[in-house]
């Protein structure tokens, strides 16, 4: 089983090619290798994608100036830019993708990687690294390198 550590933000840090869970203040996210012997990438699944998500705003309340409130912070969270759709991905070394799970993704959805480090920089500069959406996941298409500090922030916005 492969050695996995969360970070606040929701990222995994994967140092290996078996199955291994990781939980941080998120949820939990799990990392899936591909065939034995294969090194080709690996699933990350998060049930939370954001460090600091909020509470949803309910449909209906039976209190409605306390419903009008939270309506008010939710909009006004938004204009901020504050959309909880934020994860940190750290891409696998010696692996040629890196999938991400998540049940709200479509193939409409925007995925912009934003790189932390310069790893991950000279990754998007190279022009290997590339996000692809589907529905249901996310596959980062990126080189087959042994750098494993490439970390990115993946806002999926859509």
């Amino acid at each position: 089983m492969a050695t996995l550590s969360g970070s606040a933000t929701g990222g995994a840090h994967s140092a290996g090619n078996a199955g291994a869970v990781v939980s941080s203040a998120l949820g939990v996210a799990r990392a899936v290798g591909h065939s034995a012997g294969r090194s080709s990438g690996f699933v990350l699944t998060a049930t939370r994608v954001n460090a600091i998500s909020r509470p949803r705003v309910p449909e209906t309340s039976k209190n409605e100036a306390q419903h009008r409130l939270q309506l008010a912070h939710a909009i006004n969270r938004a204009i901020r830019g504050n959309l909880d759709c934020n994860i940190q991905v750290t891409l696998q070394p010696f692996a040629g993708q890196t999938i991400i799970e998540d049940a709200r993704v479509s193939v409409w959805t925007a995925p912009h990687m934003a790189p932390i480090t310069g790893s991950a920089a000279a990754e998007i500069a190279s022009g290997q690294c590339f996000a692809v959406p589907s529905n249901g996941q996310v596959t980062i298409f990126h080189s087959n390198s042994g750098i494993g500090d490439r970390v990115f922030n993946v806002s999926l916005v859509g």
